[in-house]
C-alpha cells in the first residue's frame, strides 16, 4: 500500500525506467532502494518511514544537501495537508509505541530548570534488580482526550518505584535562579519527595545548596473532561520571592546559533566555544551573520570552512555506532557531566531510534535546543567529531585551537623587558622574537640569576623520594599559570636535550617532573585555587624561590 501511494504521488516523469539517467534519480539512505527525489521527500514528509525497511527518514527534508538539490530541480518540498485525525505525524517509542495525529495537542517537554527526585531506581533482571544511585522521577504527562484527539496534557512526574506522582503546578521555584559558583551554570531546583526537601543543585557539577523542608502547593481539584473548562480556583498566596514553576524565569543562556568568534587569545580552558558553533554550522543551524563572522575571522577562517565540509562529508550515521561512540567517550567524563540535559536527551532519543540511521543535522536538532542556548555537552562534542572526521583530524583541530591560546592575536606584543625577565632557556616559540639588546641589562641579569638560583636549589632535592610523597594537584591548568607551566616544561626539556653535563640534565628532569607540584598543588577537598594564590606561585617561580613552592 505504501509503495502504491508513492507511485501515485510521484510526478509523471518518475514512471520512466530506472536505467535511464534522470536528474531526480536517488536512493533511500537506509536500504539503498531506488526512488526519485520528489518521491523520497514526499514519503519522508507524509509517512516518516522508509516503505522498504521501515527506517525513520522524517529528517531528510531538513538536510541542507537535499534541500539545495530540491531547490535546484524545482521540487516542492511542502506536501499537501491531510485531515488532522487521519494523519499520523509522530511515533514515540518509550514504554509502548504511541502514535500522535495533527489533531492531538503537543506533548509538553520536561522543564529543564527543575529536577524531580524520589526513590532510587532499580536495575533490570540481568543485574538482579540492584538499586541504582539515580533517584530522578520519570516525566509522564497525562493526556486529556476529547472528541477529535488529545485536548490537553497534565504535566507531571512519576516515581518508577513507588508510583508517586508530582504535578508541575505544585512546585514553587524561588526567584531569582542562582548560578553555580564552581562552573557558573544556572542551577536547577531539585525537589526530593523521598527526603522531603528541596534545594538548588548544579546540573554540571556536584555542587548544591543546603536543602529546606519540602513546600508544595495543594493538589488542585480535578475537573471532568466532559464539563466546560472554567478558570482554575485561586491558589494560596505564595511566600515573597516564590512563584509558579510554570512561569519561573530562567536566565537566558548564551545562544550559540548567533554567537560569533570569541576574543583571542582564548581564555577558556575548554574548546566548547569553537566545537559547538562548528557542529551547529555543519548542521545548518548557525545564523547567516554568525557564519560570516566565523569565516572572516583570522586565523580561524584558514580552517573553518574545511572543517565544516569534512563534518558534512558523511551524510548518514547508524544510530548504534553513534551510541557506542558516546558511551566510549563518556568514560573520560565525571558523572555530573553525563547527566547533563543534552546527554540525557540523546540517550532517550537513541533508545527509541535503535536500528535506524540519522544525520548530523537531525541529531543536532534533537540534542541542541533553544532553551539551553543550543549547547551540546562535551561528551557529545567529542563523540560526533571523532565519529565524523576521525581521531587524527580531531587531534589536528585541537592543536589548531591550542594555537589560538599560544599565539595571542588580538593583544599587543609584550614589552622587551617582560621577555627579558625570563632567561633564554625558559622562552618558547609562542613568545615571538625579542630584541634582547633593547632590554635593560639589569633586567636580563635579574631573570637569568633567578633561573640559575632556582635550578641550583633543585640539587638538594631527592627526586625519587619527592615523587613517592603523594601530592594532590588540580585536574586542569588554570589560565593564570598556563604560560608559566609551559615555560617550565620547555626549560626542563631543553636542559635534558642539551645534555651539556650530567648535573644540567638531572636538573632538567627535576624541573620537568616537579613543575606541576610547584604550581598546581592543592589541599584535600579543594577543587579550585584562588587567583591571588596562583599569581603568588607564578611570582615565586619567576624569582627562583622554588623550595618555597615545594615545601
Amino acid at each position: 500500500r505504501r509503495l502504491l501511494e508513492l507511485t501515485l504521488a510521484a510526478p509523471a516523469g518518475s514512471s520512466r525506467s530506472s536505467s535511464e539517467p534522470e536528474a531526480e534519480d536517488t536512493a533511500f539512505p537506509c536500504c539503498n532502494a531506488f526512488t526519485h527525489l520528489s518521491c523520497l521527500v514526499r514519503c519522508a514528509q507524509l509517512h516518516g518511514t522508509c516503505p522498504n525497511c521501515r527506517a525513520a527518514i522524517d529528517h531528510l527534508p531538513r538536510e541542507p544537501g537535499i534541500a539545495a538539490r530540491c531547490q535546484a530541480l524545482g521540487i516542492n518540498m511542502h506536501a499537501a495537508n491531510i485531515s488532522a485525525p487521519d494523519t499520523a505525524v509522530a511515533v514515540v517509542r518509550d514504554y509502548a509505541m504511541r502514535t500522535f495525529s495533527r489533531a492531538d495537542a503537543v506533548e509538553p517537554r520536561e522543564p529543564i530548570h527543575i529536577r524531580a527526585a524520589c526513590c532510587n531506581r532499580l536495575a533490570g533482571p540481568a543485574l538482579d534488580f540492584a538499586e541504582l544511585p539515580d533517584t530522578r522521577m520519570h516525566w509522564t504527562p497525562l493526556p486529556r482526550r476529547g472528541t477529535e484527539g488529545i485536548e490537553a496534557w497534565l504535566p507531571q512526574w512519576m516515581c518508577m518505584r513507588c508510583q508517586n506522582e508530582l504535578r508541575l503546578e505544585r512546585i514553587c521555584v524561588p526567584d531569582p535562579t542562582p548560578s553555580c559558583p564552581v562552573c557558573l551554570t544556572p542551577m536547577l531546583w531539585e525537589v526530593d519527595c523521598a527526603r522531603r526537601q528541596e534545594r538548588w543543585a548544579c546540573s554540571r557539577c556536584p555542587f548544591a545548596h543546603s536543602g529546606r523542608p519540602l513546600a508544595l502547593r495543594p493538589v488542585p481539584p480535578c475537573r471532568s473532561p466532559d464539563l466546560p473548562t472554567h478558570a482554575p480556583p485561586a491558589l494560596p498566596a505564595a511566600d515573597p520571592g516564590v512563584h509558579n514553576a510554570l512561569h519561573a524565569p530562567v536566565p537566558a543562556p548564551t545562544q550559540f546559533t548567533t554567537l560569533g568568534p570569541p576574543a583571542l587569545p582564548l581564555r577558556d580552558g575548554t574548546n566548547s566555544a569553537l566545537y559547538v558553533p562548528l557542529l551547529l554550522d555543519a548542521a545548518g543551524m548557525l545564523s547567516a551573520e554568525a557564519q560570516r563572522d566565523w569565516r572572516s575571522r583570522a586565523p580561524i577562517n584558514e580552517w573553518w570552512d574545511a572543517a565544516v565540509q569534512a563534518l558534512r562529508a558523511r551524510a548518514f550515521i547508524p544510530v548504534h555506532e553513534l551510541s557506542a561512540a558516546v558511551e566510549h567517550v563518556a568514560q573520560a567524563f565525571a558523572p555530573p557531566v553525563l547527566h547533563s540535559p543534552s546527554v540525557m536527551r540523546f540517550r532517550a532519543w537513541a533508545a527509541a531510534q535503535a536500528g535506524n540511521v540519522t544525520s548530523l543535522a537531525e541529531l543536532v536538532r534533537v540534542i541542541a535546543v533553544a532553551p539551553e542556548g543550543h549547547y551540546i555537552a562535551a561528551p557529545l562534542q567529542e563523540a560526533l567529531l571523532t565519529l565524523l572526521v576521525g581521531p587524527a583530524a580531531v587531534a589536528t583541530l585541537a592543536r589548531l585551537i591550542e594555537g589560538l591560546r599560544a599565539r595571542p592575536v588580538d593583544e599587543p606584543p609584550q614589552s622587551a623587558s617582560a621577555h627579558a625577565a625570563a632567561p633564554a632557556a625558559m622562552r618558547w616559540q609562542g613568545d615571538g622574537p625579542v630584541d634582547d639588546a633593547a632590554a635593560p641589562a639589569a633586567v636580563r641579569q635579574q631573570g637569568d640569576a633567578a633561573f640559575r638560583a632556582g635550578l641550583q636549589s633543585l640539587d638538594a632535592i631527592d627526586l625519587a623520594a619527592t615523587l613517592c610523597r603523594r601530592v594532590l594537584t588540580l585536574q586542569t591548568v588554570p589560565v593564570q599559570v598556563r604560560s608559566t607551566l609551559r615555560i617550565a616544561f620547555r626549560a626542563g626539556l631543553q636542559l635534558i636535550a642539551d645534555a651539556s653535563s650530567a648535573d644540567s640534565e638531572l636538573r632538567g628532569w627535576k624541573l620537568f617532573y616537579l613543575a606541576t607540584r610547584m604550581l598546581l598543588h592543592r589541599a584535600p577537598g579543594e577543587t579550585r585555587v584562588p587567583a591571588t594564590e596562583l599569581d603568588r606561585r607564578c611570582e615565586l617561580f619567576r624569582r627562583g624561590d622554588w623550595p618555597c613552592l615545594l615545601a
